[in-house]
């Protein structure tokens, strides 16, 4: 039976006191090495271990979701032309599309890998027409021609669907939620 007076150290951290163990190891743990679980304060080395498990990705996953990803953003940015306005509610939905679509082209396998090879081809997807009407808004500025706002117009409703779909797609695909603290 332990002292119920005797001071306990972080296991990383010598010099800082804590009662805080791990749920899983039962090391003693401080507020800098404690991850919040749904069960319970972890240590990050068992919060490693267990990603370790939810990582079941193969070698070609990669390559798919890099396919699948940056066609589907691509088309997407392709519809946007015809969107305009309603691009504030396309762009969340085709990085949903396209998260389902890398999920399902992956056999639903999980990796962090893939989730950040997925979003980077979705922004690379997105890219090639934002870079188009961006080239065309500065000359239409640098020739003085009047419809340069129209440009300028363009080149925000593409960078927006860039921006929104990656993250959307990306937040669909690890599963991951944003959550506001109160």
């Amino acid at each position: 039976m332990e002292d119920a007076t005797a001071k306990t150290y972080c296991t990383n951290h010598p010099s800082v006191e804590t009662a805080l163990r791990c749920n899983k190891c039962g090391d003693y743990i401080c507020a800098k090495c404690a991850v919040r679980t749904p069960t319970g304060y972890s240590c990050k080395s068992c919060i490693k271990k267990q990603q370790k498990v939810y990582d079941t990705s193969n070698a070609l996953d990669g390559i798919i979701a890099v396919v699948v990803a940056g066609a589907l953003s691509f088309i997407g940015s392709l519809i946007v032309g015809f969107a305009g306005y309603f691009t504030i509610f396309f762009a969340p939905l085709a990085g949903v599309v396209i998260g389902e679509a890398v999920r399902l082209a992956t056999g639903k396998r999980r990796s962090e890998k893939v989730f950040k090879m997925t979003l980077v081809a979705t922004i690379i997807g997105a890219l090639p027409l934002f870079i188009y009407y961006l080239i065309l808004a500065l000359l239409s500025l640098s020739s003085g021609v009047t419809s340069g706002f129209w440009s300028f117009l363009n080149v925000l409703w593409y960078g927006y669907y860039a921006a929104v779909v990656s993250t959307s797609t990306y937040y669909r695909i690890s599963g991951r939620t944003i959550r506001f603290r109160r």
